[in-house]
């Protein structure tokens, strides 16, 4: 879930059904609600009080906040509608920060006036919920740029309503000086108080600005790698274009930041010839977002064309974006699936880590936990060169109390340097997923911000004990693991025995090194309701490369 955190006064929604005027429920301008739709069909409808020329922002949040729940069965597609007090309609909006709606309204004369919530499509459950901001303050919906060096700039053009001034300051003490890499929730302020939050993102990249007219490729605006892009599509049908000078075999990574920071940008990039022609194109990365990315080797010395458009041809204030273009060297990223564990005393749990690997990077990766909770701690994991899977075992101590903590999970590299340089140290934060249960019975992982560790007093299982609990093995050998299930009482359920993390066949992630495979002669693995033993059992492959002490999950 989300927690939204406001400045103004809060107000729960009534208990009591508020679908028409005679029954509207009474809130005032800068009060934020907190609502619910819980059934098929259900409208609220709040009443305010305006003066005459009074401008007032109401915004919604809740589509945005959909990725960060678990069950993914129904989510609200709200619409906002304001009417006068004889029921006429004055203005509607349906999405405006992705599925969110968000309406702007000068109410020309004084009165009362009514705001109406509701699915698009009359639909309503119990995980309907919605925070409904209403505010007469000044209200930014975009700032530009949208990307700074550490030592800033902090003076950013805005976009949004009721603002005295089309710039403003980065917030003295809402970030610290200079500014850290990475991305953030930044205040900006023309005065006092300040503005709802915008994201900025602070890059080590050199930086350049999106310079009109570069709408076509004979007016591309000259770009190098490395190099982030600060742009924007300022109306429909605008597209930007930059030109690359790049050696042949020059691979370079183009990616989009845009949808991951705010902005309404639906990107498409594409890498042009000097005819014209398309060499590579993207539209979406990943599921999850929006933003582009793609990876080009030219195939010849000389001056290719990298363009940035939206997917439908959109563009305004709201329709920034960061365009990073840098050489691809030896990298990582990593992910950890899940993001959260929950273990009794004297139990383990496992997180399954997955790198992914660009630039012909070849080295081992360290992970490491930090900020877990005391009584708890996790088995050295270091991930072989040639290895792209993991498992982090969390243990908890028998007297462990019941604790939670939020953690950091960490991946660090050392990688040989440039010639005649020492060797660079890569270190990541690792990307927690989270589980989410689809329609049918399926399983979906998301990447969220933040991952949970917990003790807990009861668990149905109350140990797991293998024999032996170390294995040294050579290409071609087999190996026979024990395992000894403590169940709680009255817990009989049937239980599977398994070494990797899979749902319905897809496998999401494993504790077997590459060249170990699992074999099902001899094997035990389906226990069903009072059995308490059973048997994995493991084969090494001919041609396995050695690893060390890499654990192993059952």
């Amino acid at each position: 879930g989300q927690l939204l955190v406001v400045d103004g006064s809060v107000v729960v929604e009534q208990t009591e059904p508020h679908a028409d005027r005679e029954k509207a429920q009474a809130i005032a301008i800068g009060q934020t609600i907190s609502g619910q739709l819980t059934a098929k069909e259900q409208v609220d409808v709040y009443k305010l009080s305006a003066t005459a020329g009074q401008s007032v922002t109401f915004a919604m949040h809740c589509f945005r906040f959909f990725y960060k729940r678990h069950n993914q069965f129904d989510q609200l597609d709200p619409i906002l509608v304001i009417s006068d007090a004889t029921g006429r309609e004055l203005s509607s909006n349906d999405d405006f920060s992705f599925a969110d709606s968000l309406i702007h309204y000068k109410f020309e004369q004084a009165g009362d006036y009514f705001i109406t919530v509701r699915d698009v499509d009359f639909n309503g459950t119990a995980s309907f919920t919605y925070v409904l901001q209403t505010t007469d303050r000044p209200f930014l919906t975009a700032a530009f740029p949208m990307a700074v060096s550490p030592s800033g700039p902090l003076t950013f053009q805005v976009a949004g309503y009721n603002l005295a001034t089309p710039t403003a300051e980065l917030v003295s003490n809402s970030l610290p000086n200079p500014l850290p890499i990475g991305r953030y929730a930044a205040q900006l302020s023309a005065g006092s108080p300040a503005f709802n939050p915008v994201t900025l993102e602070v890059t080590d990249l050199p930086l350049i600005a999106d310079v009109e007219p570069n709408d076509k490729p004979d007016q591309a605006q000259a770009a190098s790698a490395p190099q982030a892009i600060n742009g924007r599509m300022d109306a429909p049908n605008d597209i930007d274009n930059f030109s690359l000078t790049l050696k042949a075999g020059q691979t370079v990574r183009c990616e989009v930041r845009a949808r991951r920071n705010g902005s309404s940008l639906d990107s498409t990039i594409r890498v042009l010839n000097a005819t014209g022609g398309v060499l590579a194109a993207n539209d979406d990365i990943h599921p999850s977002t929006k933003d582009s990315m793609l990876v080009f080797t030219p195939p010849a010395d000389g001056v290719y064309t990298l363009q940035i458009r939206d997917l439908l041809n959109r563009g305004g204030p709201t329709f920034g974006y960061v365009l990073s273009v840098k050489p691809e060297v030896a990298d990582f990223t990593a992910q950890c699936d899940e993001d959260r564990a929950g273990l009794g005393p004297g139990t383990n749990i496992p997180w399954y880590v997955k790198l992914t690997k660009v630039g012909n990077f070849n080295a081992p990766v360290e992970i490491r936990v930090e900020g877990l909770p005391a009584g708890v701690t996790f088995a050295p994991l270091t991930i072989p060169a040639h290895a792209t899977d993991g498992v982090l075992i969390l243990q908890a101590a028998a007297d462990a109390k019941p604790v939670a903590s939020l953690v950091k999970v960490f991946a660090k590299a050392t990688i040989p340097g440039p010639e005649g340089q020492p060797p660079q140290v890569i270190e990541k934060l690792v990307e927690p997923l989270t589980e989410m249960e689809m329609p049918g019975g399926g399983r979906m992982i998301w990447p969220v911000e933040t991952q949970m560790v917990s003790v807990c007093s009861i668990f149905d299982i109350a140990a797991v004990r293998v024999t032996p609990t170390e294995l040294t093995l050579k290409p071609g050998e087999k190996a026979t693991i024990e395992v000894e299930i403590q169940r709680r009482e009255n817990y009989k359920d049937r239980l599977t025995l398994d070494v990797m993390l899979q749902h319905l066949g897809q496998v999401f992630g494993t504790s077997l090194p590459p060249g170990v495979k699992l074999v099902d002669a001899g094997a035990k693995t389906s226990l069903d309701a009072n059995e308490t033993k059973g048997r994995v059992v493991i084969e090494i492959v001919p041609d396995a490369k050695p690893v060390e002490r890499m654990p192993l999950s059952i």
